[in-house]
């Protein structure tokens, strides 16, 4: 009998209700103001009713928690990232498996990588010396002879048994029973969830049942992952590929921009050049201290130019290759910029250190090895920069050079100041610098058309305060022989001759008639290249023909690479002489000469003698 709880109770029973050993609740019972009493049977019935009533609240109370469990899996699961979906299903497994080791594995091509684990299953792999994220063949952990009879589920009392790496592992480190479900998608191995406990035969029907519906269902919410996780991959090269693409015609537009300013700044240097030399025929001091400082500020215009014209110069028809020892190469630069890099570096505070790996079993690439070797020390010089310019005592600069299947790698890699998105996007524009008055912006594009004229591409690495990588490929190709060059021909005094010049620009026709003039010559000036054409065509015809042709290379309508195939279709042996300001470089097949803008004096006498002299 139990103390009266209220008033007027005259006999109190109590039944307490378990499911197993675990109590869950109690049955009373209270007789009120009556005379009755509560018979043996009725307290047998309520001690049946109440083993029934304790295994129903029990089994409700898991049916809740298992509900509430599989509602946070499903929002678990809703996740794209394969890594967060198995730290997910680790932490809410765990509830429903206590006491039990969790490992949820992410299939890698042949490979099980172990991408999540609960504590207990860090511990096992603590003690069985595996660390969490290794890749493990996939016949080390799924046994796949059970597999091939088309098993998804498998299940060991005692992994003692089991003659596999792996399972000898987790023996060891006190684990017996193993389950592990393997997550298949549309035939395609995607994970599997592993559940290990310490002793044998630990896994219920019930659990079993439960861990392989879990598995079916997870292996949806991987596959799908892995197809976010393959898309948004794809739409990141996609979008990297836009970048690169429009990064490439801006730079392609620049190129056609600093072209056309290129040739339009040439043809202006012309009758200056021109004018100045002729100026210094007159022996008058004050002329003579004039034309030296005019022709002074022309020559830096001309580098000005050229060092622009590096970036957008296609490689030209006659320009040959040789065969270039890469690691070479970056040797001179390197030794070359030492005062740089190490002794100026030094006078302002900083110490620099050159890191160079390079691979001596490289081949040689076809090249321009002044070219190379100009570009290289620009790279070179840029990181010195970038090292001092961040502020810190060291640096270091790491150039490296490998293979990769047909291609030569070259990177230098410093640690310097690094660049933000914009500057990395437009560092390779002409003009575009991050140095105010000290820099030209044209370092980073000249090499950026070395690269380009040798076939090649430049890539960059670079973050804000952890410094640059630039890595520039280089295709190997067969050596080709080069063709035999002639002999140099010695220059002799030119006779009178009568040249068709063609010229669509007023400035430069007047330095060329003035220049041939003073070389005893005889023009004609067209300022048109079909008019040149006819000219020729004409003179040849009435039995007067020219005795050389002297031509613009760029001009509307009609090229210089035109006027000289119609030329030497007329008449193979007339000399043909192109002028550009564009290169020497990119001289027309069927022109016997080229010279560049702004034409100096004494290149043009010598332009004529050479290509006179080889008419004979």
């Amino acid at each position: 009998p139990a103390p009266p709880i209220m008033e007027g109770v005259k006999e109190h029973i109590s039944v307490s209700l378990w499911a197993g050993d675990k109590p869950v609740g109690v049955i009373t019972a209270d007789m009120l103001l009556t005379q009755r009493k509560i018979t043996p049977e009725q307290v047998e019935a309520l001690r049946l009713f109440s083993s029934y009533a304790g295994v129903a609240i029990e089994n409700a109370r898991l049916i809740e928690t298992l509900q509430r469990r599989t509602s946070e899996l499903e929002l678990a699961t809703q996740r794209l990232d394969p890594e967060s979906i198995a730290r997910a299903v680790v932490r809410e497994l765990e509830f429903v498996f206590p006491d039990t080791a969790l490992l949820v594995m992410l299939s890698e091509n042949d490979s099980m990588v172990i991408s999540a684990a609960n504590s207990l299953g860090m511990k096992c792999l603590e003690e069985a010396r595996i660390p969490l994220g290794v890749s493990l063949l996939r016949s080390q952990v799924l046994l796949p002879s059970e597999f091939l009879r088309g098993k998804d589920f498998f299940v060991a009392n005692d992994i003692s048994e089991i003659k596999l790496p792996f399972f000898q592992a987790i023996a060891a480190a006190g684990f017996k029973s193993y389950a592990i479900g393997l997550m298949t998608q549309r035939e395609e191995h995607v994970g599997a969830i592993v559940a290990l406990r310490d002793s044998a035969n630990g896994f219920s029907n019930y659990e079993i049942l439960l861990l392989h519906t879990i598995t079916d269902h997870l292996s949806v919410a991987f596959h799908n992952a892995r197809l976010f996780e393959r898309l948004q991959q794809t739409v990141d090269e996609l979008r990297q590929m836009r970048a690169a693409l429009i990064r490439q015609e801006r730079l392609n537009a620049l190129g056609q921009m600093a072209s056309g300013i290129a040739h339009d700044i040439n043809n202006a240097l012309v009758p200056i050049l021109t004018f100045a030399e002729l100026l210094e025929g007159f022996n008058d001091d004050t002329l003579e201290e004039v034309t030296k400082h005019v022709k002074r500020a022309v020559d830096d215009i001309v580098t000005t130019v050229q060092r622009l014209r590096t970036f957008y110069r296609p490689r030209g028809p006659a320009e040959e290759f040789e065969p270039i020892n890469l690691n070479q190469v970056v040797r001179q630069a390197i030794s070359m910029t030492r005062p740089r890099w190490y002794d100026m570096a030094q006078r302002e505070g900083v110490t620099i250190e050159v890191v160079e790996d390079f691979d001596e079993t490289l081949i040689s690439i076809m090249g321009n090895e002044s070219e190379l070797r100009q570009a290289f020390i620009n790279l070179l010089f840029n990181a010195v920069d970038a090292i001092i310019a961040k502020g810190e005592k060291f640096g270091t600069i790491t150039v490296r050079t490998r293979r990769l299947e047909e291609w030569a790698i070259l990177e230098v890699a410093d640690t310097g100041v690094g660049m933000d998105e914009e500057t990395k996007q437009r560092c390779f524009e002409p003009f575009f610098t991050t140095k105010s008055e000290t820099g030209s912006g044209l370092g980073l594009s000249m090499v950026y058309g070395i690269v380009q004229r040798h076939d090649g591409k430049i890539e960059v690495e670079s973050e804000l305060g952890k410094g640059t990588l630039f890595r520039i490929w280089f295709p190997l190709k067969k050596e080709v022989k080069p063709t035999e060059t002639k002999p140099e021909i010695e220059i002799e005094k030119v006779p009178s001759l009568r040249i068709l010049v063609i010229d669509d620009d007023p400035r430069v026709q007047e330095a060329l008639r003035a220049m041939l003039e003073h070389l005893g010559h005889q023009p004609v000036i067209v300022d048109d290249g079909a008019k040149g054409i006819e000219a020729f065509k004409q003179a040849f015809e009435n039995g007067f023909p020219f005795d050389m042709v002297i031509t613009d290379l760029g001009m509307p309508k009609v090229s210089g690479a035109e006027v000289a195939k119609q030329v030497k279709e007329l008449s193979l042996n007339t000399p043909v002489l192109v002028i550009t300001g564009w290169g020497a470089e990119q001289k027309p097949v069927h022109a016997d000469y080229a010279l560049n803008k702004p034409v100096r004096l004494s290149a043009l006498r010598e332009a004529i003698a050479k290509v006179w002299k080889g008419k004979q």
